[in-house]
């Protein structure tokens, strides 16, 4: 009997963690398709890379970025992983408070 507890402890220890991060990570799936469908033109993106470009053009599996004045690439959707937020500057921050 306690060979089958011990094992019931041993599962519940090594299946809870990979349950938890399988949810983690179909959220951030999610989360990341959402954004993908949601882009507009002249969002600012980041791409897996690490490459920041402005939108430029949006198509069903792929999305056209400007990385230069005058210079845009094409790359597949599922390569944009988030927007970049505005920034604020700090005169403007000053004036809101």
């Amino acid at each position: 009997m306690p060979e089958i507890l011990l094992l019931g402890v041993v599962l519940i220890i090594f299946l809870v963690p990979s349950l938890l991060q399988l949810r983690r990570q179909q959220r951030v799936i999610t989360q990341r398709r959402a954004l993908q469908a949601s882009l507009q033109i002249d969002e600012q993106v980041v791409v897996a890379s690490g490459l920041h470009g402005r939108v430029v053009a949006v198509r069903e599996h792929e999305v056209d970025l400007e990385i230069a004045p005058g210079t845009v690439t094409t790359w597949d959707i599922e390569a944009v992983v988030r927007r970049v937020e505005p920034q604020v500057e700090r005169g403007e921050q000053a004036a809101e408070e």
